[in-house]
């Protein structure tokens, strides 16, 4: 679980997209246009520092373009959409591991919580660990970040300046709640603070008469899984949510033992985790928004678009996922976001992972974009303030303003997708598709898993009708 950043406009997107030049998806096939000005169509695949690579319409073929060599519109048109080109992909290592005497970990400040560092985290404990637990809980947290380095999208997460990615360790579930953890979940990864929370069950830890120890009976698996969130922090906000949990399950269901990690036995892990689990539809997964997968996967009939003042201000709210008592249709959805994040690692294309690298930095840049338009209708709402303030203006019952012709009233930010809010984890999906229709991948899927072994057949439930 981590707990997601969600932008709640209250403006007149119609008139707003109107009223401004709206790029589009970057991923959509476009005729790009020469500085003397010739064109070839064709879907951006990336950028790197001094041109992009066009995937031609014509032939499927990737083309380097120079920049320079582009129209001061497509220039434009990278500055806003692009996304970096991946370095290629090929395969896991054959292992991942760290003994415990090479976690290197200390203990730097005690006021009051006791602060732990890592070369990549910072743990703040409520309580104090002994030198081997403190050593273990270490290399929990580095060897799974030496697993994310070496997936395909690497490390999506940058902490400030000069700073780790920050921990918060609570002693009891009381605490942890306290602090903002969900009531039910074994651990947090909170988007808006870059901070992922766990209490010390969680760990594996428990009070002895010669401290906190680590239990005999532990599983890492939450902690792998929410500590993915973390390290994909960069693109979770425009990500589709199939694919951030199905990472996380991913990485989750990767083989450990003693530290070690085993990508070589995946696969068979995979399949008896498989076994054991009710199957959603998959083609309903795939373009799955965030609300209906809050829901279990159960479609309601869409509202009506609002249509308040347009003066009125950008509500930007933070909420978290809760599964609302459906957990079996949650924990199928999790599955089925599992399957389709192994396919297009593994099986799709060469095998190389190209189109969900793409597509994953695709969701980074429109993370950026987001972000970006998140401050701006932050300013925009102080900007509303000051001018309901001005002396000649009057704030009507019903919201309005009323003020003097003379006067200009603050600007809403134009959003700056060709889709609405809740499109916006489609919005590159043709980076996935690359050309196929939704229906036709998901056969290809189902023949992918069908090959390795891996039985699809979804089970009815209410997710499912």
């Amino acid at each position: 679980m981590y707990i997601l950043p969600r932008t709640i406009l209250l403006l007149a997107l119609g008139a707003c997209l109107a009223s401004a030049e709206i790029p589009g998806a970057g991923s959509q096939v476009r005729d790009w246009t020469s500085a003397d000005g010739k064109t070839l169509s064709g879907r951006m695949l990336g950028i790197d520092d001094q041109s992009v690579t066009v995937q031609l319409a014509a032939s499927g073929k990737p083309a380097k373009v120079p920049f320079t060599r582009l129209s001061a519109k497509d220039q434009a048109f990278i500055v806003e959409t692009g996304w970096r080109l991946p370095k290629p992909w090929s395969k896991w290592p054959n292992d991942i591991k760290m003994g415990i005497a090479d976690a290197d970990v200390r203990l730097v400040s005690s006021d009051g919580r006791y602060v732990y560092h890592s070369p990549h985290f910072e743990f703040v404990s409520e309580a104090e660990l002994a030198q081997t637990p403190a050593r273990d809980i270490a290399r929990m947290f580095e060897t799974t970040y030496s697993l994310l380095k070496a997936s395909p999208w690497g490390i999506l997460a940058k902490p400030p300046k000069g700073e780790r990615f920050k921990a918060e360790l609570y002693a009891n579930r009381e605490s942890y709640i306290k602090a903002g953890g969900p009531p039910q979940s074994a651990g947090v990864y909170l988007l808006q603070k870059k901070v992922f929370m766990v209490p010390f069950e969680t760990l594996g830890l428990k009070e002895t008469p010669s401290g906190w120890q680590r239990s005999e009976e532990y599983s890492t698996k939450t902690l792998i899984h929410e500590l993915t969130h973390m390290l994909m922090d960069d693109a979770l906000m425009a990500m589709p949510t199939w694919l951030a949990e199905g990472c996380a399950e991913y990485m989750e269901l990767m083989p450990m033992k003693i530290g070690t990690f085993s990508p070589g036995s995946h696969l068979a892990a995979l399949k008896e985790h498989h076994s054991q689990q009710r199957n959603f539809d998959l083609l309903k997964t795939l373009t799955m928004s965030r609300e209906t997968w809050d829901r279990g996967g159960i479609e309601t009939s869409p509202s009506p678009p609002s249509r308040p003042d347009r003066f009125g201000p950008v509500i930007t709210g933070r909420t978290g996922q809760t599964t609302m008592g459906l957990q079996e249709e949650i924990l199928s959805l999790y599955e089925a976001g599992l399957l389709l994040t192994y396919y297009f690692i593994h099986f799709d294309g060469a095998g190389d992972a190209a189109r969900l690298q793409r597509f994953i930095s695709a969701c980074v840049k429109n993370s950026e974009r987001l972000e970006e338009h998140i401050k701006k209708g932050e300013r925009y709402n102080e900007d509303v303030e000051a001018f309901k303030r001005h002396p000649e203006v009057t704030v009507l019952p019903d919201g309005r303003c009323q003020y003097p012709a003379t006067m200009k009233p603050p600007s809403a930010p134009a959003w700056p997708y060709k889709g609405s809010p809740e499109q916006l984890h489609v919005e590159d999906l043709e980076l996935l598709l690359d050309g196929r229709t939704p229906a036709d991948l998901i056969e290809e899927i189902k023949l992918a898993l069908e090959k390795a072994q891996i039985r699809y057949s979804p089970k009815a439930g209410r997710g499912d009708r």
